[in-house]
């Protein structure tokens, strides 16, 4: 017999410190977790994962070959209404391949609610679960427990069989609502070896790896199965707050990706490629490289570039006559789904067919161009650790003219030249070379600029004050406005106003600009006269108009993006017998290493008053160790925002 021995079994241990789980087991419940009004750890919690356990296990099948089983056991206590959608289970499984498709069987549940006579118990019945096709890759099972209450308990299990073992499914800890305790167990044959990676900023209660002494049999061989055991307890829940670049990238989970296979009689096999070797595998095997070598549109390129005599003419003329030419169908894609030769005829593409285009033509014109590859921020952060192409779904082009760098993307005609999509600004990407891995930051240095001038007048004859207002839009703030004008024009401030007027909405090389007057009258635009008293609020309509940092503490870096500037100016015309009363004191507030920072200053003339304020965000990341001071900041500015001028009737004698 060959025995198979896991010398890489150990890498994951560490001190171990675990709690008993002390919830009862499946199908019992006691009066005091039925009674329980709220979950002392978090008292704001709608429910709670009393115990959310899984374990995982690869055994051979005869004809069939290895395959996971993956069981899970779940049971949470819902405290209010709001926490009812818990009791509604969605099971996804993967059935595109029709003879490796997965299932999901023995689901078993039960619900149980207190009543004045003892413990209800309902059974989950065969007729209460669903099976419905999500598309023609994924079905999923559904069920929902009836007559669920606040205070009531539910639980559940089911297996899942994979016959996927390349990558196991990832095992989460945390989720939208706390986890009393969670714990995943793994059983792999020795013979397969696993990068995994814990993420997230809940520490592991327990942390166990073994080498089982019970050997298994697979022909004239045995082997040994790795067992693996972790555990969290009192996990909060995880806030989805503002300015996150996904949850997924941060909320505690595990992962598994197969490294290694030491089959016995084989030779060993490296799943775990490079990434030169994965983008050479992407250029040879599949469309993506096929169409990158096209020629097609080269006479049409010979005429954009006629004349023009530095490449970065040549690279901005190609670029405007494809966005102009081209239509993005709206979908996100990392594969073309259409030739260079047929989306010149039909004009339409997802977002990789326009972007190949865009690089073959640059590429005719001798201007030396690349795809790179990245995650859009709803798909996740790429882990550099596993080169694996599914961590990729979208692609831009790079290309290096006049010895600056660019980003290009022509699916929205509305982008400037150098500016990709804001939903493609996660990080970094990886550009296509098969002879060297490198990688670019995704962020371009265009910074989010919004500049909003107010000049506040008084018409004695009427009694009115208005306002003209003049905004000024830069970098990403000037791409986003004018998405805005074209997809929501309702939505802009003064849009329905006769006077309302925007300047460069088609220069895009130029910052927009937009301008309209209000009327004020009573309380509107913080406007108020009572009396011999005119009080006016500094900045009412700032685009910033509440503190995005609502809870008291974060783990995860505040992600905005780009770098941001908000600058507002007020100008007040004094009225003709007024005089300044009251008036807001100048003020600053700036972070450690100049991060961030809040400025606001007033002064008075003979005539009038001006204030400004301005808030600069001069990181685009930002670490959890200021959210304090940061979260503080934004205080500092919406009082300041809040305060009023005072102007007072001048009294004559």
């Amino acid at each position: 017999m060959q025995k198979i021995l896991l010398g890489w079994l150990f890498w994951l241990v560490g001190g171990v410190v675990f709690a008993s789980d002390d919830t009862s087991p499946f199908g019992k419940v006691t009066k005091a977790e039925l009674s329980a009004t709220h979950y002392p750890l978090d008292s704001t919690a709608e429910a709670v994962f009393l115990r959310n356990n899984g374990k995982v296990h690869i055994s051979y099948e005869e004809n069939l070959g290895f395959r996971a089983y993956y069981t899970r056991e779940v049971k949470i206590k819902i405290y209010r209404s709001s926490g009812f959608n818990w009791a509604d289970v969605v099971l996804p499984y993967y059935v595109k391949e029709k003879y490796k498709t997965e299932m999901i069987r023995d689901i078993e549940g039960f619900s149980y609610t207190l009543h004045e006579d003892g413990i209800q118990k309902n059974g989950l019945e065969k007729k209460d679960i669903f099976t419905e096709e999500v598309n023609e890759a994924y079905s999923k099972k559904k069920f929902a427990f009836p007559n669920v209450r606040e205070g009531s308990i539910i639980e559940y299990k089911y297996t899942m069989v994979s016959p996927y073992i390349f990558q196991l499914n990832d095992w989460k800890f945390q989720y939208e609502i706390p986890v009393k305790r969670s714990e995943f167990t793994a059983k792999i044959p020795a013979f397969y070896q696993y990068q995994m990676l814990f993420q997230g900023y809940v520490p592991l209660v327990k942390n166990e790896a073994e080498l089982e002494k019970w050997e298994q049999r697979l022909g004239q061989y045995t082997y040994n199965n790795a067992k693996y055991v972790w555990a969290v307890e009192n996990v909060p829940a995880f806030t989805d707050e503002s300015f996150i670049s996904n949850k997924e990238d941060y909320v505690a989970k595990l992962t598994f990706q197969l490294t290694k296979e030491n089959f016995p009689g084989r030779s060993m096999r490296d799943f775990m490629e490079t990434w030169p070797q994965l983008t050479d595998d992407l250029l040879k095997l599949t469309d993506f490289g096929k169409y990158l070598k096209r020629k097609d549109g080269k006479e049409t390129v010979e005429q954009l570039t006629a004349g023009l005599s530095t490449d970065l003419e040549k690279a901005q003329a190609i670029y405007d006559y494809l966005k102009q030419q081209l239509r993005w169908n709206g979908k996100i894609s990392l594969y073309p789904n259409t030739s260079p030769k047929e989306l010149l005829e039909t004009k339409t593409g997802n977002s990789t067919d326009l972007n190949i285009l865009l690089t073959n033509w640059l590429n005719l014109a001798g201007i030396e161009a690349s795809p790179v590859l990245l995650s859009t921020r709803a798909h996740g952060r790429i882990q550099t650790k596993y080169p694996k192409i599914d961590q990729f779904n979208y692609s831009v082009v790079y290309t290096e003219t006049d010895g600056k760098e660019y980003l290009l993307d022509i699916s929205d005609p509305v982008q400037p030249f150098g500016v990709i999509p804001i939903y493609c600004l996660n990080n970094q990407g990886l550009v296509v070379d098969a002879k060297e891995e490198r990688w670019i930051a995704l962020e371009s240095g265009q910074v989010y600029q919004v500049e909003n001038y107010y000049n506040v007048g008084y018409q004695e004859d009427d009694d009115q004050f208005f306002t003209s207002v003049n905004q000024i839009y830069r970098g990403y703030g000037a791409l986003t406005m004018r998405q805005q004008l074209r997809d929501q024009p309702d939505n802009v401030a003064g849009y329905q106003l006769s006077d309302f007027k925007v300047l460069n909405e088609q220069e895009l090389k130029e910052n927009l600009r937009m301008s309209y007057t209000q009327q004020s009258g009573g309380r509107h635009s913080g406007i108020e006269k009572l009396g011999d008293y005119i009080y006016i609020e500094t900045f009412p309509q700032s685009p910033v108009s509440e503190n995005p940092f609502k809870a008291t503490d974060r783990k995860h870096p505040i992600d905005y993006n780009f770098r941001r500037v908000y600058k507002q100016t007020l100008n007040i015309q004094i009225p003709e017998g007024y005089e300044v009363e009251e008036l807001p004191d100048s003020q600053s507030f700036v972070l450690d290493g100049n991060t961030a920072q809040f400025v606001f200053q007033s002064q008075v003339t003979a005539v009038s008053v001006q204030v400004v304020s301005l808030l600069r965000i001069n990181r685009s990341l930002i670490a959890p160790e200021q959210y304090q001071q940061l979260r503080k900041l934004y205080q500092e500015m919406l009082v300041k925002h809040q305060e009023k001028i005072v102007l007072q009737k001048v009294k004559t004698e």
